[in-house]
């Protein structure tokens, strides 16, 4: 004959579990904001956002971040080959000649212009 086990059943107490935080939370969300019973739901609920947030935003930022310590590293060892930045100042350089050149076109046009006015 089968014989009753002497440990409760889980399921049962897991399930009673679950519907109580089930019905705590749907109080919670239908109570007012600063009833004091809710504090524990609504810390948990800003610190879960908070985490999926920042998880997000470092998912979004990891290629250009990792592009960008791949150039640093490359551009360390490599420093004097072409296409490569060695550092800050070859990209403000570069920087700089383009904005000159920009710079020395505007000042032609404007002279061209001076010129051709009678």
């Amino acid at each position: 004959m089968l014989r009753a086990s002497p440990r409760p059943d889980t399921s049962l107490i897991m399930d009673k579990q679950v519907e109580s935080v089930w019905q705590y939370m749907q109080w919670c969300l239908g109570a007012d904001l600063t009833a004091e019973m809710c504090n524990p739901f609504w810390t948990h609920i800003a610190v879960t956002s908070v985490a999926i947030g920042l998880l997000m935003l470092a998912w979004v930022f990891s290629k250009p971040i990792k592009g960008w310590l791949a150039v640093r590293a490359k551009g360390g060892k490599q420093a004097g080959a072409p296409g490569i930045a060695a550092g800050k100042t070859t990209w403000k350089s570069r920087r700089n000649q383009t904005r000159r050149a920009e710079i020395d076109e505007i000042v032609a046009r404007i002279k061209e212009e001076i010129k051709t006015r009678p």
